[in-house]
């Protein structure tokens, strides 16, 4: 049975007072940061909650304390979680707009959140549907329409709310939206429901349609709800035309039914009921001890070893394509709650380079071909990954990884600490990079720099002696948090096995994701770390210094984001001499922290005779003419020239 007018007014009430308690503590010093309150739009949240069923899921925006509260009337998780404090929903790592509980999930960046939403709703699709609001300003946010496109083309069963209040923050509609949002929803083959918060029966029928339809029919809906904030964008820095504000005061709902009910006691004892237990809950919550101590997340807790030895030649690997494409048919076999998302992945295609070739064959739910979207191939498959699948998102050049960085930097990189370690996010996202085929300035960067920074999110580059099958095996049977996998366009067909220059031994360390290293018995002049592709020109430059007995001591990193250098140290202060290597553009780079990182773990002698290079790519986009190309990236002749620079030649 629905909730009556009175009860969801009341309701209303209560998130109304909270908000204002919230913006007093703000004046007060007690909350950090910025408040977005919904004052105005409370009943938007109400009207969504009155028809959700217990396996329903919310994902809201940086407006979501309404939406919130409406769902689960719990004042004090909200209020200590604002306040910064252990009881909060997330401990205090969230703040106000970075909610989450089993059923509701909110983050601030416009927009980022919809295809989060439509891949947990794909995974919930036979339990349950998923609301996610945004609102009006948001549709300036090319997200939203590739959001809209795929989860109509996948009858996603999905609605979006659009909190429509006729403002980007104090900025009029008129100024940043053409057309109109039910033609925007229309152009895609959505259902299109709208109401207002101005008329409540007609709002709670339409809400009740528009869940109903979503639920019954398994597929997406847009419901536009005409509303209007009365409160500022964020605190004080509201610049409409305080008349029109006046003018929707005296028209709020909420404020009608408080001028009507001045003598009724009932109404009096509910409204002095919620702000007693209000005053209760802040005071309680502005009492407790703020006692959470920051630690480092680090899925690598090992300690690093430092003892190499030689790889037997029964643990040598095969071709790295083949054993990356045995591999995910390995997993897939055994776990039924695997998936893989991109672009051109299924059968016949089976991929750009072909890694996932006869997947979709034998499991053809479980393979998804998405649109040219590459922030929503990865925010899709973040929903995934939020609703227990364990995802790989391929995207199908790593210099496309840039249109996807919002959805790494800002949402799937974060969530599992900013939710207090609540989340696992078992998302892998994998990709080629590198040139050397001639694919022209967008085709064939190598772009590692721009995540390897990145906290919480673990970086892998495959490297020319690599076992692929025995890394993907590892990350995904543990992958607690988002992991990026940077492989290479020319070492596909690369092994293992490939003979090694002459003279040469292959060695690794024993930690989990080791380190590989050449070397020779010889006594070392010049250590070498390389990443990546790189790892190819140097191997090449080794026969033409060892005409002239010069030995290099070569170190293939597997892990980037951990900048370990441990096991590379003794070399180092032995030789004295060091070499990085990297298809990267220069400046600000891996090698750059990597020789941050050397020079906090060199001898004192070694500190003050240690000599080293960084060879990179060019400071140029790379051209596509063969003879250019070899010119813009690390050549083995750059490399034979700087060791012989180094060993004073």
């Amino acid at each position: 049975m629905r909730a009556t007018n009175s009860e969801c007014l009341l309701k209303a009430y209560l998130i109304r007072e909270v908000e204002r308690r919230l913006l007093e503590l703000f004046s007060k010093g007690h909350v950090a940061g910025t408040i977005h309150t919904c004052l105005g739009q409370e009943l938007t949240g109400i009207a969504i909650a009155a028809f959700l069923q217990d396996h329903d899921w919310v994902v809201s925006n940086h407006r979501c304390h309404g939406h919130y509260l409406a769902r689960y009337s719990d004042p004090h998780a909200l209020i200590a979680e604002i306040l910064g404090k252990p009881s909060g929903l997330c401990k205090g790592f969230g703040g106000s707009q970075h909610l989450y509980r089993p059923g509701f999930l909110s983050s601030g960046i416009q927009g980022g959140m919809l295809p989060t939403a439509v891949g947990m709703a794909i995974a919930r699709r036979q339990t349950g549907i998923v609301v996610s609001f945004i609102g009006d300003g948001t549709l300036g946010q090319g997200i939203v329409y590739e959001t809209f496109n795929f989860s109509s083309l996948h009858k996603v069963p999905i609605l979006f709310v659009i909190e429509n209040n006729h403002y980007s923050q104090s900025t009029c509609q008129s100024e940043t939206l053409a057309g109109t949002i039910q033609k925007r929803a229309e152009a895609f083959g959505l259902t299109y429901l709208k109401s207002t918060t101005s008329d409540l029966d007609h709002l709670m029928r339409t809400a009740e349609s528009a869940i109903d339809f979503v639920r019954c029919e398994s597929t997406a809906a847009v419901f536009e709800i005409d509303t209007f904030r009365l409160g500022p964008h964020s605190k004080g820095d509201d610049f409409r035309e305080k008349e029109e504000i006046r003018k929707h005061e005296k028209e709020d709902l909420l404020n009608l039914f408080l001028d009507e009910n001045t003598s009724n006691l009932k109404v009096q004892d509910s409204l002095r009921e919620i702000n007693q237990s209000l005053d209760v809950t802040v005071n309680v919550i502005l009492h407790e001890e703020q006692n959470i101590a920051l630690k480092i997340n680090s899925r690598s807790q090992f300690e690093l070893q430092h003892e190499f030895v030689e790889i037997p030649s029964f643990a040598l690997a095969g071709e790295q394509l083949k054993e990356l494409n045995s591999e995910l048919h390995n997993q897939f076999a055994a776990n039924q709650n695997f998936f893989i998302l991109g672009e051109d992945v299924r059968d016949p295609y089976g991929g750009t380079f072909k890694v996932t070739q006869g997947l979709s064959s034998m499991y053809p739910d479980r393979v998804l071909n998405m649109p040219i979207s590459e922030a929503s191939v990865v925010g899709v498959s973040l929903g995934l990954a939020l609703a227990g699948k364990t995802v790989i998102a391929e995207i199908m050049f790593g210099d496309f990884l840039s249109l996807a960085f919002d959805q790494l930097l800002n949402h799937a990189s974060k969530f599992h600490s900013m939710y207090a370690e609540e989340i696992p996010i078992p998302l892998i996202v994998r990709t080629p990079m590198g040139g050397g085929r001639g694919y022209g300035s967008t085709h064939s960067q190598s772009i590692e720099k721009h995540f390897a920074g990145i906290p919480d999110l673990d970086l892998f580059v495959l490297h020319p002696r690599a076992n692929v099958g025995e890394l993907y095996s590892k990350i995904l049977l543990n992958p607690r948090r988002v992991t990026l996998v940077i492989e290479n366009k020319l070492l596909y067909q690369r092994s293992m096995r490939d003979s090694l220059p002459a003279g040469y031994r292959m060695l690794s360390n024993s930690d989990p994701f080791p380190v590989t290293r050449l070397c020779t018995d010889q006594e070392p002049d010049v250590t070498v770390i390389a990443f990546g592709g790189s790892g190819l020109e140097v191997e090449k430059a080794v026969p033409h210094l060892t005409e002239d007995e010069i030995y290099l001591d070569i170190f293939y990193p597997l892990e980037i984001s951990r900048f370990a250098v441990g096991p590379m140290m003794a070399s180092i202060n032995k030789t004295k001499r060091l070499l990085l290597v990297e298809e990267g553009a220069p400046g600000l780079n891996l090698s750059s922290q990597y020789l941050v990182e050397v020079f906090g773990g060199l001898t004192t002698a070694a500190k003050s005779e240690l000599q080293f290079r960084v060879i990179t790519s060019l400071n140029r986009p790379i051209p596509s003419a063969k003879y250019l190309e070899e010119q813009s990236l690390p050549h083995w002749k750059r490399i034979r020239d700087e060791v012989l620079n180094l060993y004073g030649r």
